[in-house]
């Protein structure tokens, strides 16, 4: 706003110069631009290389239970007396419906607005519950069943959680939920008792039905070479390079693991259970040559005196001008 002088006096000037000044200094900054296109995709980028690339140690907390089938001590190190075992473990993946209810108690603290919309139906139903799969299992002949919460900082991606396998590594889209599940009766805000007791049913029924090593059984039993395992390395790759054929890729990158049991926590590399015959022999032929090189190579030396002079040198605060 601009002022002749002709009109207005100089301490009227100046009390309308600070006037507009407060009106400047007191205006809200500009919002910030919307994200292009190509920003969005750098964001998404990111958060999917940062999921992709978590240590696999963490990645291995999703096992619900364990149990230890056998331990086997293979070596003892002959300076150190660090010990490595083979360890035989059943896992139990599944989870049962009270914990897939308190995973999804736990994951309503992401919901968005409108996602317990009470007049939402099966169709138009888009928060955290549970999901009946549109295709059905060829096995069974029942459709697969799911409950889904929304990711933190994530609104569109979902973490799945089902009655065979737990919670997934893997994630799901809002859109691909949206085109290929359709929210279970019982899991809607206005859902009735019957309803809620028909869906306790259906994922009981699934998680009951799966206690079993079959493909996509809650069981899955594996071996876990735990301990001084540096040493023993040639002994596990030389195992893959063996059995190469009847591993899969997955097993074939030699992941370290770790499994909770009641007692301890046990960190390994992990292999499948049909080629632990071969492994128990390489490991042992590995140990017999590392005791052999001990024998000719490795003797224990007397400690040497503790020389006083230097002993008083490094104990001995340094003289200073004070």
């Amino acid at each position: 706003m601009m002022h002749e002088a002709s009109d207005l006096s100089f301490d009227e000037l100046v009390d309308a110069a600070c006037e507009e000044l407060d009106l400047e200094l007191n205006r809200p900054p500009p919002p910030p631009p919307p994200p292009t296109r190509r920003e969005k995709l750098a964001r998404w980028c990111r958060r999917i290389l940062q999921d992709r690339l978590k240590p696999p140690i963490q990645r291995t907390a999703r096992l619900a239970t364990t149990v230890l089938n056998a331990e086997l001590p293979v070596d003892v190190d002959a300076v150190s007396g660090a010990s490595t075992k083979l360890y035989e473990l059943t896992l139990d993946r599944g989870a049962s419906f009270d914990a897939a209810q308190d995973q999804l108690r736990a994951g309503r603290a992401n919901a968005r607005p409108g996602d317990n919309d009470p007049n939402a139906n099966r169709r138009s139903f888009r928060g955290a519950g549970f999901y009946i799969s549109n295709h059905t299992n060829t096995r069974t002949k029942r459709p697969y069943i799911m409950m889904a919460v929304r990711k933190a900082n994530a609104a569109q991606t979902f973490l799945i959680t089902r009655p065979n396998t737990g919670a997934n590594a893997t994630e799901l889209f809002a859109h691909d939920i949206i085109s290929k599940y359709t929210c279970h009766a019982g899991g809607l805000p206005s859902a009735s008792d019957e309803e809620r007791e028909q869906l306790r049913k259906a994922w009981t029924l699934e998680y009951e039905s799966s206690h079993n090593q079959d493909n996509g059984g809650r069981l899955k039993r594996l071996g876990l070479v735990a301990g001084n395992v540096l040493p023993l390395w040639p002994a596990l790759a030389q195992t893959v390079a063996e059995r190469a054929v009847e591993m899969t890729k997955e097993d074939q990158r030699l992941r370290a693991v770790r499994v909770v049991l009641p007692s301890e926590t046990i960190v390994g590399v992990r292999f499948p259970t049909h080629v632990l015959n071969t492994l128990r022999a390489a490991l042992a032929q590995r140990s017999r040559q590392r005791a052999a090189h001990a024998r000719q190579h490795v003797r224990a030396e007397p400690p040497t005196p503790v020389d006083a002079a230097k002993l008083r040198a490094a104990t001995t605060p340094p003289k200073t001008i004070q």
